[in-house]
């Protein structure tokens, strides 16, 4: 029933087999969740992809990657790949389909031994997201759990449909996953403080979007995240009742005042001209918001950005 609905309710299909995407996707996010589980636990090496050692990179990321790349490769060879551990000149074209992968989001929490990572596989048709599939450690699953979701088809975990919760707004009771940054670069009004609920940040983005379509969070928030963060993600929440959203601002009187921002759906990682490359959708960053459409509504009319003049200015440190 549900392989039915998938194949009528999917435009972007048109001549290719989606129904054979969001399954290879499917199957790809659990054979990497078993990949990562054997190795988790064990002495990994780490290196850093920045001077400032804040960007990790571990040889079970390479081999993860490679996994995935190789297999994706052999099934549809035509199709595009673009991995966080890079794989591409930025200057070449995309193709139609690009499959947007992260081995492991959480690397911190992933080589020290904490259970909570997320392996991440997003499909692209023309820059918008169709098919999400994303692997997370569970207690009681010795597997882990694999939610997946495609354009127009629902979200899943195994044959249980996700849903997000919502409401008119969010409520103080609920858990929210907003970084200490987000809020340094946005200005809330009225009570949004206290009105987004109890904080929990985990350390992967992944992990903290998958939740809130698991209807575990209430909200999750991002502030400058790369597209294999939020690629496979914002499926899984559109699919499951949500809303994804981005955020562009724009200046007032010189950055005297506090810019503007608009919030718009998160529907194309794409250029808005011209033709797409990899270089567009490696640099891809926007503070995104994901919850149910009224809780998300509610933030997003409460926040304005900081001002770029000042002490409290976050556009000093953070492009947008």
């Amino acid at each position: 029933m549900m392989e039915q609905r998938c194949h009528t309710a999917q435009p972007w299909v048109r001549g290719l087999d989606g129904l054979a995407v969001e399954a290879l996707a499917i199957d790809l996010a659990g054979r990497a969740g078993e990949l990562l589980a054997e190795r988790f636990g064990a002495a990994v090496a780490v290196e850093y992809k920045d001077e400032a050692g804040r960007d990790p990179v571990t040889e079970v990321d390479r081999e993860c990657q490679r996994m995935l790349s190789d297999a994706i490769g052999e099934v549809f060879p035509g199709h595009g790949f673009l991995g966080e551990e890079g794989n591409h000149d930025d200057d070449e074209a995309a193709p139609d389909l690009v499959w947007v992968v992260d081995p492991i989001d959480g690397t911190k929490n992933y080589a020290i031994g904490l259970p909570i990572y997320a392996c991440s596989i997003g499909v692209l048709f023309r820059g918008e997201p169709v098919v999400g599939a994303v692997h997370l450690p569970w207690p009681g699953e010795v597997r882990g759990v694999v939610l997946h979701g495609s354009a127009g088809s629902g979200a899943f975990a195994g044959g249980r449909r996700l849903s997000v919760v919502d409401g008119p707004r969010p409520k103080g009771g609920r858990l929210a996953a907003v970084p200490g940054s987000f809020m340094g670069l946005f200005r809330p009004g009225g009570r949004l403080v206290r009105d987004l609920g109890e904080y929990r940040v985990a350390g992967s983005t992944v992990y903290e979007v998958a939740l809130t379509a698991m209807g575990r969070l209430q909200l999750a928030a991002a502030t400058s995240p790369s597209i294999w963060d939020v690629a496979a993600v914002a499926v899984l929440v559109r699919e499951a009742g949500g809303a994804a959203m981005s955020a562009a601002r724009s200046s007032r009187l010189a950055g005297l005042l506090p810019d503007a921002v608009r919030w718009q759906p998160l529907r194309s990682f794409g250029p808005a001209e011209g033709a797409m490359t990899y270089g567009h959708l490696r640099r891809w960053s926007k503070p995104t918001l994901f919850g149910g459409p009224g809780v998300v509504r509610y933030v997003t009319d409460r926040l304005s950005a900081h001002s770029r003049a000042g002490p409290l200015s976050y556009r000093r440190r953070r492009r947008w």
